[in-house]
């Protein structure tokens, strides 16, 4: 199913490359070259151009390990840092912590991946509309559902970018040379600029692809990154009145409402497992729909809206054909047959917290499925089968459990830590489902409330196999901390966390003094820690152009 998608996403990367050299490397007249003059003639060249775009998704590791593992979930209440010891990987531990200053090496990578995708979606918007005048052959439909494509892939990465920095260069052209220094846009005109390209793809986008296709942007997957947009515009406005870096945004729930719902409506994705459905893989012939999501054989499944394409293939394309997390997170060490500790090869770091745990009602069937801990979900599959994990490394003595794959389709063949062949999960069903229960408990609308969460918890439940009755349905009022509750325990882990809290205004209150790695507290200054710091270097070639937020100059 995934061939078509992987030869053009190695094309894309190939192509990128190119696209983003600044310097010849030999001082001499190439014999034959592709330059802007002999490309972006032909759809296929149009095809290479979109797939340049979506290849910066599988690019190192900006979305899986940067974005999710460490600003998402590390930097918040849901995981510590972990490792072999809290002196693990200094830049991990001080993010963790939130004693990351700007020059932190991990800050740079999602700022230049993203931005790096937003140029070369500039410059095909710029090409790609000349080609049916050039090319004869070329199908006008089909480019323009490639310049859809990349308008969806644009808002994607430049809603990334505010999520993570808040306000930064608003890049909408191809920049001049006298335009690469720019200052931070505000949040409105970002917001603004994103929702323009999202209306504008959604206009175009089909429902699906075939089966060759499948992981390019559809109209639903477009339509839910709009719905969140709106959600943590909506968030900003409401929980940071007169804050200069959110002026201008306003309180749209019922747009976001509304476009969640137009997911809901298509009638094209599913929870997995509501009805009680099992489902085969590694794990075994009858797992729960939740457990068989974060499976590989769950990738692209009828919850996925949208999905990082990883593949093991074993080329070694510049880090950036499988997932790194799978590896970066998974249980360093185990007990072998003997009952001697041994190590797993993985790294163990994003190690849930008590307080993530805790979170989860009792019998809730969704915490073995997220969490590995003494008495739980407690084995990890390794050449030979299943083995015990040893907890005796990890300071909270648990490790995540979402991201994994078997032994047989990932270490087995392979020694790289950026290969395993499991999907990232950008968006999914259930969060565009939550996204919906959240904007109908603002606008006081109980009735859509109580039955948008009401259908994750029953799919949770449901989970649980026959009889099983936790998560209960609630009943009464819907409230905001009840739909904080269910975001935290279902989406637990997937990069969401600090993101959420940040945008609710919760981050001081359960971030300062939490308590971290040697029993260290972190320490959350408002007007500050809402958002990471601008790349220092970048700020640096800015010449004072681009500044730092208060805090961190």
């Amino acid at each position: 199913m995934k061939t078509k998608i992987y030869k053009y996403l190695l094309i894309g990367l190939l192509f990128s490359f190119v696209m983003s050299c600044k310097e010849d490397f030999l001082n001499v007249e190439p014999i034959a070259t592709d330059n802007e003059a002999s490309f972006y003639l032909t759809q296929k060249d149009a095809e290479m151009a979109t797939t340049a775009v979506y290849a910066q998704l599988a690019y190192m590791t900006a979305w899986d390990r940067e974005t999710s593992m460490l600003l998402g979930n590390m930097a918040s209440d849901d995981a510590d840092a972990g490792g072999e010891d809290p002196g693990d990987v200094t830049s991990f531990q001080d993010i963790a912590k939130l004693k990351h200053i700007p020059s932190n090496e991990n800050l740079r990578l999602p700022y230049g991946v993203f931005y790096k995708a937003i140029m070369l979606a500039n410059k095909a918007l710029e090409k790609l509309p000349n080609i049916p005048k050039i090319d004869k052959e070329a199908s006008p439909a089909a480019i323009n559902q490639m310049i859809a494509e990349i308008k969806a892939l644009r808002a994607l990465n430049t809603f990334q970018l505010t999520q993570i920095y808040g306000e930064v260069p608003l890049v909408d052209h191809v920049l001049g040379s006298s335009e690469f220094i720019q200052p931070r846009a505000k949040m409105k005109d970002l917001y603004a600029f994103m929702e323009k390209d999202l209306k504008e793809a959604i206009e175009v986008l089909p429902l699906s692809y075939d089966a060759e296709n499948v992981g390019r942007i559809t109209k639903g997957a477009a339509m839910a990154i709009l719905a969140k947009i709106y959600l943590f515009g909506s968030s900003y406005a409401k929980n940071y009145p007169g804050d200069a870096r959110f002026e201008g945004l306003t309180e749209r729930w019922a747009d976001a409402l509304a476009m969640a719902e137009n997911v809901m409506n298509l009638g094209v994705y599913k929870l997995l497992g509501a009805d009680g459905e099992t489902y085969s893989c590694w794990r075994g012939d009858k797992v729960s729909g939740f457990r068989y999501l974060f499976t590989t054989a769950g990738d692209n499944s009828a919850e996925a809206i949208l999905e990082v394409q990883n593949i093991q293939d074993g080329l070694k394309w510049l880090s950036s054909r499988g997932s790194s997390i799978v590896h970066w997170s998974g249980p360093r060490y185990y007990y072998d047959a003997k009952g001697v500790k041994q190590t797993t090869s993985y790294w163990g770091f994003d190690i849930p917290t008590k307080s993530l745990k805790d979170e989860f009602e009792a019998g809730d069937p969704r915490l073995d499925i997220t969490i590995h801990m003494p008495g739980g979900n407690d084995s990890i599959n390794l050449t030979g089968g299943w083995y015990k994990i040893c907890f005796d490394n990890s300071l909270t003595r648990m490790y995540q459990n979402k991201y994994e794959c078997s032994y047989d389709e990932y270490r087995k063949n392979t020694g790289s830590w950026n290969e395993a062949p499991m999907n990232f999960k950008i968006l999914r069903y259930g969060e565009v489902v939550l996204t919906a229960a959240e904007a109908a408990v603002m606008l006081g609308n109980n009735d859509k409330a109580l039955k948008y969460i009401n259908m994750i918890r029953s799919r949770a439940r449901a989970c649980g196999g026959p009889g099983n009755t936790v998560p209960a349905d609630l009943t009464g009022t819907v409230t905001l901390d009840q739909v904080k509750h269910e975001r935290r325990c279902e989406l637990a882990l997937e990069g969401k966390r600090f993101y959420d809290l940040v945008r609710w205004g919760d981050a001081s209150a359960k971030l300062n003094g939490f308590v971290k790695g040697n029993d260290e507290s972190v320490v959350f200054v408002k007007g500050k820690h809402e958002f990471f710091p601008i790349p220092q270097a970048e700020v640096d070639v800015s010449k004072g152009v681009l500044k730092q937020y208060p805090g961190w100059e």
